[in-house]
């Protein structure tokens, strides 16, 4: 651990779903951004800053409209009742069976220029929106006008994310003693996910990666059934959810440890603990990367090196070559070297970090000594 030590009040996590405040004060945020920009209603329709915006879990089909005045959330039949229930700092309207282009419309009825979050907006659903709008409506692509809210946590979230990188901490405690040769990878995957359940989890950021063998040469592999064998590497990498915010962590166990596996391993740790070192406010991201680069080059390894050394947790930035934005005290992000030798194996060793004037918290306690098997 790096810099000062995390505070882990159990008082700083509640605010996540509960305190309405903490919404009203975001959409104040975003509004005073599209004045900005010059933009009179926002189309938020990015899941995770549906969620940011509203508090609302499932907002994959969901659309918020936000114009200078208020804010609405367009919910499908399936979805209405969990958003009367979820969603706050906005109005909740039940849109029309399979039509929801007339009410998003209506929302932003009399706006001159809509934002619109072109990743996560379809070209069709764009198309219909514009004949649904006034001739005199101009559409603005705005990718990050929220997203890069996101990008510095309050105090409360990164409790939170604590919460959730502990979480995976018990996770690993709890199941890595009982891994064997002969279990699958998806039986690995299963028992992830009983345990993340059993422990507070909401589930998983984004899909667990449980590779091993050759097969922990994919960056982002995904479960399979193969088995654990003698002379396997095994990637756990999962992103456990403690009341909406997410972790990510990689850990790399070796069955039947060879030199050659150990040699390695230590490089990759090597290029981690040095990235963390170095890690703090004002860091600018390609060349907080380049600390893990230049290690993993010096001992031969470059070419299985491919891609950045991390990247945001919950929000930007990505800390990755030809990123020249600055770290800033508050965001947290990843730090997970990595080298992936195809037809051999790979490891990867990931931490979730908090990012202060001084250095960097690292969130998870779990060991990063290469256990034996």
């Amino acid at each position: 651990m790096v810099g000062d030590s995390i505070t882990t009040d159990a008082s700083l996590y509640s605010p996540s779903c509960a305190d309405d405040s903490v919404f009203r004060s975001r959409m104040a945020a975003l509004r005073g951004f599209m004045s900005d920009k010059g933009i009179d209603a926002m189309i938020v329709s990015h899941p995770d800053n549906v969620r940011y915006l509203t508090s609302f879990r499932w907002g994959q089909h969901s659309r918020v409209i936000v114009t200078r005045k208020g804010a609405t959330l367009v919910a499908r039949p399936t979805e209405y009742q969990q958003a009367l229930e979820e969603a706050r700092a906005c109005d909740v309207t039940l849109a029309p069976r399979n039509d929801s282009d007339g009410l998003i419309a209506a929302a932003f009825a009399g706006a001159g220029t809509v934002g619109f979050e072109p990743g996560f907006l379809s070209v069709e659903e764009k198309d219909r929106l514009e004949r649904r709008a006034a001739a005199t409506t101009v559409f603005q692509a705005e990718p990050d006008l929220v997203t890069e809210m996101r990008a510095v946590k309050e105090p409360w979230e990164i409790g939170l994310i604590a919460r959730a990188c502990s979480t995976y901490d018990r996770m690993m405690e709890e199941i890595v003693p009982t891994l064997a040769p002969g279990m699958s990878e998806n039986q690995i995957d299963a028992c992830l996910q009983y345990a993340a359940r059993s422990h507070g989890a909401e589930g998983f950021w984004f899909p667990s990666i449980v590779v091993s063998g050759p097969r922990s040469a994919l960056p982002h592999g995904y479960p399979s059934g193969r088995r654990l064998r003698r002379g396997d590497f095994l990637k756990i990498d999962m992103g456990p959810v403690y009341g909406g915010m997410p972790s990510d962590a990689t850990r790399t166990i070796a069955f039947g440890c060879t030199d050659r596996m150990r040699e390695v391993y230590s490089v990759v740790l090597e290029a981690q603990i040095a990235t963390i070192q170095a890690c703090k406010a004002g860091i600018i991201c390609e060349d907080l990367h380049a600390v893990s680069r230049r290690i993993i080059d010096r001992a031969g390894l470059g070419e299985y090196y491919n891609h950045g050394v991390g990247h945001g947790v919950f929000g930007p930035p990505q800390v990755a070559p030809g990123v020249r934005r600055p770290l800033v005290e508050g965001m947290v992000i990843t730090v997970e070297p990595g080298v992936y030798i195809p037809g051999y194996g790979g490891v990867r060793i990931e931490d979730t970090v908090e990012v202060t004037s001084r250095g960097c918290h690292v969130l998870h306690t779990y060991t990063k000594d290469l256990i034996e098997m």
